[in-house]
């Protein structure tokens, strides 16, 4: 095999690595904002990647 070759597949497997790492990070986060306000406080859930996942797993 060719040095090039060698290289490119090295670097295909460190690019899927960051990415299964930045997923694996990501799944089941959820994001809470708060405002608070002269009229009250208020909050706000956002999902994270795990909710969707479970949810399109759910589906099939």
């Amino acid at each position: 095999m060719s040095k090039t070759k060698i290289y490119l597949i090295i670097g295909l497997f460190v690019i899927a690595g960051i990415i299964a790492f930045a997923i694996y990070k990501g799944i089941g986060e959820s994001k809470t904002t708060t405002t608070t306000t002269d009229g009250g406080t208020s909050s706000k859930t956002t999902n994270g990647i795990g909710d969707l996942l479970g949810d399109i797993i759910a589906f099939f």
